[in-house]
């Protein structure tokens, strides 16, 4: 969740639709430059991926698990594009991402 931990700090220090917007306008320039890979045919690799970010310890896992929740119970409906899997899918997860 590392391009999502920022989302709480801005909830703080603004509010919940300052962080909608900045999480919207940097998951657009993920997508226009796609766009200026395939449009604009530039010389040099393009290679749009998902992020995978996984946790170290426990700690760090009940942390990213609840700082997640928190952000869906405040219907912050921009966070679903993220995914959130428990210890018990992860091998799974990661398994079919490396053998697509």
């Amino acid at each position: 969740m590392a391009r999502h931990t920022y989302i709480d700090r801005i909830i703080k220090e603004h509010d919940a639709e300052a962080a909608k917007e900045r999480f919207l306008f940097q998951q657009d320039q993920v997508y226009a430059m796609k766009h200026v890979a395939e449009r604009g045919k530039p010389d040099c690799d393009a290679v749009l991926t998902r992020c995978f970010e996984v946790t170290l310890s426990q700690f760090q896992a009940d942390e990213t698990a609840r700082a997640y929740e928190q952000l869906l119970e405040a219907g912050l409906d921009f966070i679903e594009d993220v995914d959130f899997n428990e210890p018990k899918h992860a091998e799974t997860v990661s398994a079919s991402a490396s053998n697509p």
